[in-house]
Formats: C-alpha cells, structure tokens, sequence
C-alpha cells in the first residue's frame, strides 16, 4: 500500500490528499509506515450527522434501509437494528476510530478541525494545515485564495429521535 500511495505522488509530482473512509481504521498503521503525513480530522455534530447519512441513503439508494457506504467492522453488530440506530452507530464507531487512532500521532502531524469552523473561514484552516506541513519539512509557497467562506450544508439537526439515537452509542 506505501508503494502505491507513494508511486501516485511520484507520477503527479504533489502530495497525495485521500479521504479518510479508506483509512479511518488505520491510522496507527499508517502514522508508522508514512513519514510525510498529516492526518486531517473534520469533526461534525454527531445528530447532524446522523441526520446527514439517513438523507444519503435515501438519495442515494432509495430508502433508509439500506446501508449507506463502506461497511465498518461493527456492521454486523448494527445491521439488524432500525436505520436510525443503524446510522448513530456507524457515526459513533468512526468517530471513535478516527479519534482513538489519532491519539498516538504526533500534534505535529494531525489537525482537528470542526465543519463549521472550516465553514466559516477556510483560510484559517489552509494556514494551520500549512504550518503542520511546514514543520513536517515540506515547502509550501501558495496561500490561501479561494473561497472565503461556505456555507453550512445543514445547521444541527435537533430530531429528538436521532438525538436519544446518538446518546445510546455516547452512553449519556
């Protein structure tokens, strides 16, 4: 996998950005084998989540029934509870295995970031992302110049449902 990831930087002669589904359980792994990585982590209100992948899975692929991206290793676990459960969970153990894989890595090679913040002032965030790069070695001459603000695709979802959903899987 190192060789791969690193023979499509070598092609394209820039830095490889992937998004994390392919690498949320293997971030310890992959903080050993690659030594010029920066892991990115965009926090999202859980409900507002939940909300989010209930939606994708109606769009996507009709109904909320079926489940919506890869399946995590707690699939088995959730497939036979409500959709709505279904959806808590799978929210609750990425989460969970994006933030307790991060915790070995060095704050010199990660960057948390909530969605709304990014939202709010994407320049702020490409300066942080930009010093953890500059840190790491890496020679970073553009700035950031593009959009200065996006807009929140949806606002916090407040479904009591989806709400008692996610305090399930936090234990509150």
């Amino acid at each position: 996998m190192k060789a791969v990831l690193l023979g499509i930087m070598d092609v394209f002669q820039k830095p490889l950005a992937a998004y994390g589904m392919l690498f949320n359980y293997n971030i310890p792994f992959l903080d050993k084998v690659l030594d010029k990585v920066i892991f990115v982590q965009i926090k999202r209100d859980p409900v507002t989540n939940v909300a989010s992948v209930l939606e994708a899975r109606k769009r996507q692929l009709g109904s909320e029934e079926e489940w919506y991206s890869f399946k995590i290793p707690e699939y088995e676990q959730l497939k036979g509870q409500a959709p709505m459960m279904q959806a808590a969970g799978q929210v609750h153990y990425i989460n969970k295995a994006v933030t307790d894989g991060l915790e070995g890595v060095d704050q010199s090679r990660k960057l948390v970031v909530q969605y709304e913040d990014f939202c709010d002032n994407p320049g702020r965030v490409f300066a942080e992302l930009k010093e953890k790069l500059v840190v790491n070695g890496h020679t970073v001459e553009q700035d950031y110049n593009l959009q200065a603000r996006f807009e929140v695709t949806r606002k916090v979802d407040t479904d009591a449902n989806i709400i008692t959903a996610c305090r399930k899987f936090s234990g509150e």
